[in-house]
């Protein structure tokens, strides 16, 4: 390898930073294809909301299971309740408001964003961002139809 004019030394340094280049792309490459392709997204539609309690795209959840924590139809029932601040939001895998149907609740003032936590172990979370005119619902017609991608 002399003939190149470099001497050994430059060449093991020249080499090993070659190796371990190729060897830390190859797994930054695997790396991003995993973030690609394993994430999952769920697509939220919410639907019947005749009152306005929700802002277009203010909807998201995770852990989302199809006839788990959502109705084999993949839906979840949404109850808002409270005239004045703080407003509960509940999520229900089944009409009718039935404790162990409750899939993710939380709570907060109109106008901010709710941190919806997990309930009876259903894996379902997410966020609801409340406009600031919120109305009471507890009608069951306000559903969100959850598909994952």
């Amino acid at each position: 390898m002399a003939d190149l004019r470099k001497t050994q030394p430059e060449w093991t340094r020249f080499l090993g930073r070659e190796v371990v280049g190729m060897f830390l792309a190859s797994i930054d490459e695997l790396q991003a294809l995993e973030d690609r392709y394993a994430r999952q997204r769920t697509l939220v539609l919410v639907l019947n909301d005749v009152h306005g309690n929700h802002l277009r795209g203010g909807v998201q959840l995770r852990g989302v299971d199809l006839g788990v924590n959502t109705s084999p139809a993949g839906l979840v029932f949404v109850r808002v309740r409270g005239a004045a601040n703080p407003r509960t939001l509940s999520l229900y895998r089944a009409p009718g408001g039935a404790q162990q149907d409750l899939v993710a609740q939380g709570q907060g003032d109109a106008g901010a964003v709710v941190a919806l936590r997990e309930q009876n172990r259903s894996g379902l979370s997410g966020v609801w961002q409340l406009p600031a005119n919120v109305t009471e619902d507890t009608s069951d017609r306000l559903r969100i139809f959850a598909a994952p991608d």
